[in-house]
C-alpha cells in the first residue's frame, strides 16, 4: 500500500512519461527517494537518455544525502544511532535492503567527530603526546613512497646478548 502511495507522490509530468511508455516501472520508482516534483523533473531531464537508468536517477536524487552503507554512518553506529541524536532519515520503499539515507549531513559529520574525538581522548589517556584523528584521509597519503626496514649490524656486546637469549 506504501509504495503504491508513495508512487502517487511521482511528479505528474513523469508519470505521464510513464503511462506513454516513455518511461520504466524501474525508472518510474526510483523518483519515489524524493517528493519534490520540480527536483524529479529536473534530474530526469539532466540525465543523458542512455543514463536514465534507476540506481542513476536515484544516486542524483540522493546525492545530499548520506547512504546508510557510508563507512561514516556504519562507524557511529549506523542510522539507529543518527535517529537517536535527531536526524531525519529518507527510506526507499522499492529498495529492497530498505536500508535509506541519513538527510542531515551536517549531523552525521558532527556524531563522526565527536565519536573520533572520545577515541582521540582515549588514545591520549594511554601516554600518547600527539593523536590526530580525522575523518578523511589527507590527499598525501597516497603520494608517499614505501620504506623497507633495513638490517643493522649489532654490537658485540648486543649479539652476546642476542646468543644467550636464543640458546
Amino acid at each position: 500500500m506504501r509504495k503504491r502511495l508513495a508512487l502517487a507522490r511521482v511528479s505528474p509530468v513523469l508519470l505521464q512519461l510513464y503511462r506513454d511508455e516513455d518511461m520504466s516501472f524501474a525508472q518510474l520508482s526510483a523518483f519515489t527517494v524524493s517528493d519534490d516534483h520540480e527536483r524529479q523533473v529536473t534530474v530526469w531531464n539532466a540525465l543523458p537518455s542512455w543514463n536514465r537508468e534507476a540506481h542513476s536517477i536515484r544516486r542524483a536524487l540522493t546525492e545530499e544525502m548520506i547512504a546508510a552503507t557510508d563507512k561514516r554512518v556504519q562507524f557511529i553506529g549506523g542510522l539507529a544511532a543518527y535517529e537517536e541524536a535527531g536526524g531525519a532519515v529518507k527510506r526507499d520503499l522499492f529498495d529492497d535492503r530498505n536500508a535509506g539515507y541519513a538527510v542531515d549531513a551536517a549531523l552525521v559529520e558532527k556524531l563522526v567527530a565527536e565519536k573520533l574525538g572520545a577515541t582521540a581522548a582515549s588514545v591520549r589517556a594511554e601516554g600518547w603526546k600527539w593523536v590526530e584523528c580525522s575523518a578523511t584521509a589527507h590527499a598525501g597519503y597516497h603520494a608517499m613512497k614505501r620504506h623497507y626496514p633495513e638490517g643493522i649490524a649489532l654490537s658485540e656486546e648486543d649479539q652476546a646478548a642476542l646468543d644467550a637469549a636464543q640458546t
